[in-house]
């Protein structure tokens, strides 16, 4: 079964035990969808809570992070190579 015929199904139910039921048919029968039709059976059965939605806070960056690790290629030369007559002619 794809994703699409499963939700249509699911959509078709009305009750929680209905749902329940059709979580407890569903498991196993889809590993490659990699979802834990047991813990929605539970859920759907009134036997689990529905677990609480956790929000990531993104960490806030310093202004000045940026710019410790940026790197401004012009102008860099190799430190052991000297300069040859043309590139010294060409920055005076």
């Amino acid at each position: 079964m794809e994703k699409s015929e499963i939700y249509s199904e699911f959509q078709k139910l009305e009750t929680n035990e209905e749902k329940a039921a059709f979580c407890k048919r569903m498991s196993g029968t889809t590993k490659h969808l990699n979802i834990n039709w047991d813990g929605l059976a539970e859920v759907w059965s009134g036997n689990k809570p529905w677990p609480g939605k956790t929000v990531q806070e993104p960490e806030e960056e310093d202004d000045e992070t940026w710019a410790k690790s940026y790197v401004d290629p012009v102008g860099q030369v190799d430190q052991e190579k000297p300069l040859t007559q043309e590139e010294l002619d060409a920055l005076l």
